[in-house]
């Protein structure tokens, strides 16, 4: 836990250089939902190929969550960019259960989008968005989680379009290179 806390101490002050108050926000997010456990509802429905990947329980030591705006059109582009990480980084993540828990208001416009972009990727509807509500979820930045087992939060933030947070994925998941 420390090493987390001590990797996260450089992308802290560098993204504070000019403002500190947008850092020790930030910080502050950290610190309070490390280790802190995820719930998972019960209503998440599994579409795409989530069916038919799922990992056995006893193969899944990580899951990476990540939530999706199902009305934002730039957030399901950002899929796009998920599709090509994992793809990219498919050796590490063998015993990761990969989860893009969706809400909208209007999925056939969602999976409109996802078909035109051909993604294929695990993703869940949560028709009343509980995942958010009953986690409480308020910040941006708990978007994507890498949990462990327990479903506690092991690391905070997106590896897309970020190489520290890539680097500190890869480390967590095989911090041997194994």
């Amino acid at each position: 836990m420390k090493l987390i806390c001590i990797c996260y101490l450089p992308i802290l002050l560098l993204l504070g250089c000019n403002n500190p108050s947008p850092v020790m926000e930030l910080k502050s997010v950290i610190e309070t939902n490390l280790g802190r456990t995820i719930v998972l509802p019960e209503n998440l429905q599994a579409h795409s190929i989530a069916d038919s990947i799922l990992l056995k329980q006893s193969e899944i030591r990580f899951k990476l969550i990540t939530y999706i705006d199902g009305d934002c059109s730039v957030c399901i582009a950002e899929l796009y960019k998920w599709k090509e990480f994992l793809k990219i980084n498919f050796d590490i993540l063998e015993n990761v259960q990969v989860m893009f828990v969706i809400n909208s208001v209007n999925y056939p416009y969602f999976e409109y989008n996802v078909e035109k972009m051909d993604l294929g990727l695990p993703y869940y509807y949560d028709t009343i968005n509980s995942y958010i509500i009953n986690n409480k979820i308020e910040d941006f930045e708990l978007y994507t989680l890498l949990l462990n087992q327990e479903n506690e939060v092991l690391l905070i933030g997106s590896p897309i379009d970020n190489p520290s947070m890539q680097e500190l994925y890869k480390k967590v998941i095989k911090p041997n290179g194994n």
